[in-house]
């Protein structure tokens, strides 16, 4: 059901939700940034600013839905969502100039942003710290090197200080995770924003997690308590991995065998190593279900060509067809053990989970896992389906207008739609059972 839609000037290139309320914001090629109160169905914008210098290319609430930091470029802003309306507070600004890749993490009360720069440099932004005195409404970044050659990011998350967990070219088989900020650090800066910590005083802890060189990472969470990192993993020939790293693309089918493994952060050991069932995967993923480990990736099967027949031929001198398939997985964080497992068939390329105090931890994981959802973009359409024992099925699609970007509410009972001609729409996706909704 459409709940409520609206006509703004360009097409929407991303948008975002935040937990704790019912907040929605798109950002458009116009320059603009919106944001949206769900709990309307008036049609009406919240708020628009119109600041920013090139199209709006990323969105991150902080935890408690406080504030928003909306990226375009060099332009990044900061805003106060509990105002009415919301409004921009602060000017993110850099010290240097760099190529910036966006937002990569806001803390959980939105005091400080993290954002990549350049190869692999960072900035982080106190946002109580202010360029001059007199100055109300700018805050400059602090820039800190990571010291390693080209990282490539899997996250970067404020838990128990700004975390980074990256893999690098020269060391392959190793992922990394480097306290870039310690919760040291951050508090004291929180409590004195005019003064700049000096990062190497308080440490900055390395963690190695290492196998051999024939293995290539593709995903990594840290749990929520930042004592547990699960890693996906991929072992394949020397050869393989390296051209796989250098030129490969995240729509490449990967073969090999897949494996999570839950690693002890502080040790830096191997808790549990569990094989997973796929011999070409791509689009992998890690998240956290609660407590709970939850794997997701599409896989590619090969059809059994013995049985198979095409318009009472046998198939067996045909070409090998195949079908994909998108498996979600959660395991038990201590012992490893499945706790659900799970196949859609179909293209699907993002998971989306409730946010944590949807999920009652009392209840099974066969009912949490009825909570999470599948989605997939592709050529102006939207793929959307369920995940758990009864996996509905449902598309958006336009006469000629394609969607460009969507997300998910907090409860994942709602989605908002941004289409390429500028419109927003809100959807509820409570019925969409084998439905297609057409505008």
């Amino acid at each position: 059901m459409i709940c409520w839609a609206t006509r703004v000037q360009s097409s929407v290139v991303i948008s975002a939700r935040t937990r704790e309320t019912t907040l929605m914001v798109t950002g458009s090629k116009d320059k603009s940034v919106r944001i949206w109160d769900t709990s309307e169905v008036s049609g009406q914008v919240a708020v628009k600013i119109q600041r920013h210098t090139g199209p709006v290319t990323s969105c991150i609430f902080s935890g408690d839905g406080t504030k928003a930091v909306s990226a375009s470029g060099e332009n990044l802003f900061l805003w106060n969502l509990q105002s009415n309306p919301p409004l921009v507070s602060k000017a993110l600004t850099r010290k240097h100039s760099c190529v910036s890749k966006g937002v990569a993490a806001v803390s959980e009360d939105g005091l400080f942003i993290a954002g990549i720069c350049g190869r692999g440099g960072m900035d982080v932004w106190c946002a109580n710290k202010l360029i001059a005195e007199h100055s109300l409404n700018a805050t400059e970044s602090e820039s800190i090197i990571v010291p390693y050659a080209c990282p490539n990011y899997l996250f970067v998350r404020f838990i128990n200080g700004l975390m980074a967990c990256f893999t690098t070219f020269n060391n392959m088989g190793v992922v990394f995770l480097y306290e870039v900020v310690s919760k040291n650090a951050l508090d004291d800066w929180r409590n004195q924003p005019s003064v700049t910590p000096d990062w190497k005083e308080y440490g900055q802890n390395v963690y190695r997690f290492v196998l051999n060189e024939t293995y290539q990472f593709h995903a990594a969470s840290l749990s929520p308590d930042g004592v547990q990192l699960a890693t996906l993993s991929i072992q394949g020939g020397d050869d393989l991995v390296h051209s796989t790293f250098i030129s490969g693309k995240k729509t490449d089918f990967l073969k090999g065998p897949l494996e999570l493994r839950l690693w002890d952060v502080a040790s830096q050991a191997v808790q549990q190593v569990i094989p997973l069932d796929g011999d070409a995967t791509r689009y992998h993923g890690i998240s956290y279900l609660g407590d709970h480990p939850m794997v997701v990736f599409q896989e590619k099967k090969k059809l059994d060509r013995s049985r198979a027949k095409t318009r009472g031929r046998d198939t067996a001198k045909s070409p090998i067809s195949s079908s994909l398939h998108s498996c979600v997985s959660v395991f038990n964080r201590k012992t490893g053990q499945v706790l659900y497992s799970g196949t859609v068939a179909g293209s699907y390329t993002a998971l989306h989970a409730p946010d944590s105090r949807y999920i009652h931890r009392q209840f099974p994981i066969s009912m949490q896992t009825q909570l999470l959802f599948l989605s997939h973009q592709e050529e102006g359409v939207l793929n959307l389906s369920k995940v758990g024992l009864s996996p509905l099925k449902g598309k958006f699609t336009h006469r000629r207008i394609k969607v460009t970007s969507h997300a998910l509410s907090g409860d994942c009972q709602g989605i908002m739609v941004g289409l390429e001609d500028g419109q927003v729409l809100i959807l509820r996706v409570a019925q969409i059972d084998n439905v297609q909704f057409k505008k």
